[in-house]
């Protein structure tokens, strides 16, 4: 009946950390001395004027332990002692780097902050509140996080001049521009100008955190309707928005005819809808019984009926008496059931009954579409992660949850020209044996043109069933004639664990420096293969592999299994992950095994990435190895997506799903990751706090895409794409400041220990 599908886990770290009163003193009277110009140059009082082994070995337990001041104090102590760096194995130097690098963010972070405030001044006075809202974005990125969980290292730098974030929401000026923008956006909205509303709130919503969620949602789901069932009004709408700001409109979609509402809502029955309401009010984690979610479906309907761009499609909704009508049926009814506090199904199926009649009466929508939109929105009532999955798109879900997919096998993008091009052709599959490259553009699929497609388009169109046939027509830089390609489709594995770098024969090298043996891994999701792929790299490193940094930035998550099975891979005893059910009472508890552990990743030290794109399932792998203390986590805050979902599958006898929220994960030091509309705490706190502006996201990007495109066959492999794809300019061009403060980490814990051996720490206490 049900299944276990995307995982999610809980908010901020409750581990112990050893008393720094003394010290944190000591650095608090160190730097009211300092003259604010100083930098990076502290000396430490105690040891000898050299790097002792002990010293390297508190960087990592201060990090261990989330001491930030403690991580301070090692690093200036080791930068400045200029003894003992070929015992320190090189730490020094890399100590260096990190400092200097910081010391460079520190500026770039300061420049933008200043010139977009000073932006933001000059924004506000033509009345432009929208690019204003950008300016104040990219200030509010610039800001520092307070306290010391949430801060960060840059934070006790001498002389930082950055405010904190809170204090530059607090800003008049920023506080003057979201009231200004408050209201633009709603005046924008009044107006039907649907593009420019959602603009606003998007971009308020960014700023102020989650603060108009709620106008977002609204704005974008007219949109949504558009997108569906009036795609060339949304084109219109679009183009007339474009052009409002100087930029050309977009090009039109070729392939719409076999894109239709009428194709998506083929096979959504009244039947599915009942049978979706009943699940979710018996299983949901929030018990909410029917009443609020038939409201729910009814205002949906009501949005739907009062959305006039739609009249092109559906002629009733032009006939202002019919919409009038149908509006006061359906808000009499939404006030009726906002007084009800309870309801079953047979009432709901008067409900339907009454709507469907309603309808008949006044703006005669087609059947189909009243189910399809009262379902979702009484569906949507519950949480962001609950959804319906209709008839047309089970075989997307399908594919997503196989982790594999039928296809030609090549990664796609919509570039900056609006052109469908190729990323890479991934190995072993039809469009890599044929000789696609990497750069091709796709120009038709099937003969048809691909102009004005999107990506979701894209893949619609090239997957399919195995072995039937599919053409793409290319155009290849430096080549004058298109190239047809005919394809056969096969199975394509999806790949989810990559290496550093791809060495000749297509195959990652998992050792991102050989000589010191720390191993690297960039973990894109978590399906069915995942295990196999990561031991698999394991072995490939073998022997040579003392310290592995895990890639968790930008992880969506996946199965809930293949995240239980790798951090048993690091942990042998104890509670992985736990889930809770209503009124915190907890369900299920997956613990370790020590049979499945792996004795290797248990001996070496371990640093695991994560950002603010780290959501689910890598959010449970990042918070069981810390609160385990099998591993130290850098980066920022993680998403906070920590609800499970099921799936039910009993909806009109298994032709549509229900992906239903009816857990929370729980980490093994009691943290609840899940984000809830008043969540203060959320998400996986890492030990060490390190951003990345803006510039270096953007190349680390950059970077790991030329790092994945594969080699043509017959290409030939020139030193400038060498150079380009190379991923050590993450290290050597301060693009990657969170990868450079993993690697000085686990190259601090090796020069501390005997013969480069991490000494097991041992699990939680039980």
């Amino acid at each position: 009946m049900y299944q276990t599908t995307t995982p999610a886990a809980s908010p901020s770290h409750n581990g112990t950390r050893r008393s720094v009163v003394l010290r944190a003193a000591a650095l608090s009277a160190l730097l009211a001395l300092m003259p604010a110009s100083s930098t990076w140059a502290v000396q430490d009082s105690v040891g000898a004027d050299e790097v002792s082994f002990d010293l390297t070995s508190r960087l990592w337990d201060d990090s261990l332990q989330s001491d930030v001041e403690g991580v301070y104090t090692v690093l200036h102590t080791v930068s400045s002692r200029a003894k003992g760096r070929e015992a320190a194995g090189g730490v020094v130097n890399t100590v260096d780097s990190v400092l200097t690098f910081l010391n460079e963010q520190a500026k770039e972070r300061l420049e933008t902050y200043t010139q977009s405030m000073k932006e933001l001044e000059a924004e506000v006075e033509k009345g432009n509140y929208r690019e204003a809202l950008s300016k104040a974005l990219a200030a509010h990125e610039a800001g520092l996080e307070a306290g010391t969980r949430n801060g960060e290292l840059l934070a006790l730098r001498p002389g930082t001049e950055l405010p904190f974030k809170q204090s530059i929401l607090a800003d008049p000026r920023i506080v003057d521009l979201v009231s200004r923008a408050r209201q633009a956006a709603r005046e924008a909205e009044g107006r039907g100008e649907w593009i420019v509303a959602q603009d606003y709130f998007y971009r308020l919503n960014t700023l102020i955190d989650h603060g108009f969620q709620e106008d977002l949602m609204r704005v974008s789901y007219r949109l949504g309707l558009l997108r569906l069932y009036a795609p060339n009004r949304l084109d219109d709408l679009m183009d007339e928005h474009l052009k409002s700001i100087g930029e050309e409109p977009r090009p039109r979609y070729a392939f719409r005819e076999i894109d239709s509402w009428e194709v998506h809502l083929k096979g959504v029955t009244r039947t599915m809808v009942l049978d979706a309401l009943h699940v979710a009010v018996s299983n949901h984690l929030s018990q909410t019984p029917y009443p609020p979610l038939l409201v729910g479906g009814l205002k949906a309907l009501d949005t739907l009926a009062t959305t006039t761009d739609l009249k092109e499609t559906f002629t009733g909704l032009g006939d202002p008496a019919a919409v009038r009508r149908f509006t006061t049926f359906l808000r009499g009814e939404i006030e009726y059931w906002q007084s009800q506090d309870r309801a079953d199904r047979s009432r709901a199926t008067r409900l339907i009954e009454r709507i469907e009649q309603a309808n008949r009466e006044s703006v005669n929508l087609p059947a189909e579409v009243l189910y399809h939109e009262f379902g979702d929105g009484s569906i949507a009532v519950l949480d962001e992660f609950t959804d319906m999955i209709w008839p047309d798109e089970l075989h997307v879900f399908n594919r997503q949850l196989d982790g594999s997919f039928s296809g030609v096998g090549i990664q796609i993008i919509i570039d900056k020209s609006n052109q469908l091009t190729i990323v890479t052709p991934l190995k072993n599959s039809p469009a890599h044996r044929a000789g696609i490259l990497a750069g091709d553009q796709i120009i038709a699929v099937d003969g048809r043109s691909t102009v004005g497609i999107t990506t979701s388009q894209a893949i619609d169109q090239i997957t399919g069933p195995r072995g039937t046939p599919v053409t793409l027509t290319i155009r290849r830089k430096d080549v004058e004639d298109a190239l047809d390609y005919k394809l056969v489709r096969a199975d394509i594995p999806i790949e989810t664990v990559k290496g550093w770098k791809l060495k000749p024969g297509n195959e990652w090298d998992f050792l991102m420096d050989r000589d010191a043996g720390i191993g690297y891994m960039r973990l894109t999701g978590f399906m069915r293969q995942t295990v196999d792929e990561f031991d698999a790299a394991v072995t490939v490193m073998g022997p040579e592999l003392n310290g592995l940094v895990i890639d968790l930035r930008f992880n969506p998550g996946g199965q809930l299994q293949a995240v239980i099975d790798l951090c048993n891979r690091f942990v042998s005893r104890g509670v992985l992950v736990s889930t809770e059910g209503p009124g915190r009472r907890t369900t299920r508890t997956h613990s370790a095994s020590a049979h499945r552990t792996s004795k290797r990743l248990t001996e070496i030290p371990i640093v695991v990435l994560i950002n603010e794109g780290s959501a689910s399932a890598s959010e449970i792998m990042a918070g069981c190895l810390r609160d385990h203390q099998r591993a130290v986590v850098v980066g920022t805050r993680s998403y906070g997506k920590g609800s499970v979902q099921q799936i039910a599958n009993q909806i009109d006898g298994g032709k549509a799903l229900l992906r239903l929220t009816r857990e929370h994960y729980v980490l093994p030091g009691g943290d609840r990751i899940h984000r809830n509309p008043e969540s203060t705490e959320w998400g996986v706190q890492p030990h060490l706090t390190v951003h990345m502006t803006p510039r270096q996201v953007t190349g680390l990007l950059e970077i790991i895409r030329e790092a994945d495109i594969l080699p043509g066959a017959e290409e030939t492999v020139t030193e400038e794409m060498m150079a380009r794809r190379d991923p050590n300019r993450l290290l050597t061009e301060n693009l990657d400041l969170q990868l450079q403060t993993a690697a000085l980490l686990i190259r601090s814990r090796l020069a501390s220990t005997a013969e480069g051996r991490f000494v097991d720490r041992g699990s939680m206490p039980q």
